[in-house]
C-alpha cells in the first residue's frame, strides 16, 4: 500500500514497465514512430511524429477505469498473495467497492 498509495505512483510504474525510462520501448499507436515526449500536466504520452497522445492505461486492462488505480494494484496484490483465491465480497470490502 505504500509504494502504489496514490494514482500518480501507480501511473509512473506502469510507465516504467510499459515504456521504460525515458520512453525507450514507446510505439506510436497510430504511426508506429518510436519517439515521443511526456506531457506532465495531462499525464499522456505525445508521439513527436503524428502528435497522437497516448496514455499510459490505453491498450491495457486499465484503460478507462472508473475507479482509483491504486484499487486495483491491491486487488491484484491480493488475489496474488493467497493460493486458494479470494472472495469476491472479501475483496470488494477490502478497496472499499461495496
Amino acid at each position: 500500500m505504500k509504494r502504489f498509495a496514490t494514482q500518480g505512483a501507480c501511473l509512473e510504474h506502469l510507465e516504467a514497465v510499459r515504456w521504460g525510462p525515458d520512453l525507450e520501448r514507446f510505439v506510436c499507436p497510430e504511426c508506429g514512430h518510436t519517439r515521443g515526449w511526456w506531457l506532465a500536466r495531462r499525464q499522456l504520452v505525445e508521439c513527436r511524429a503524428c502528435h497522437r497522445q497516448t496514455s499510459v492505461t490505453a491498450g491495457t486492462v486499465f484503460h478507462r477505469l472508473r475507479s482509483p488505480l491504486w484499487k486495483w494494484f491491491w486487488a491484484i496484490y491480493q488475489l496474488a498473495q493467497d493460493k486458494k483465491g479470494v472472495a469476491a465480497l472479501e475483496l470488494a470490502e477490502q478497496v472499499s467497492v461495496c
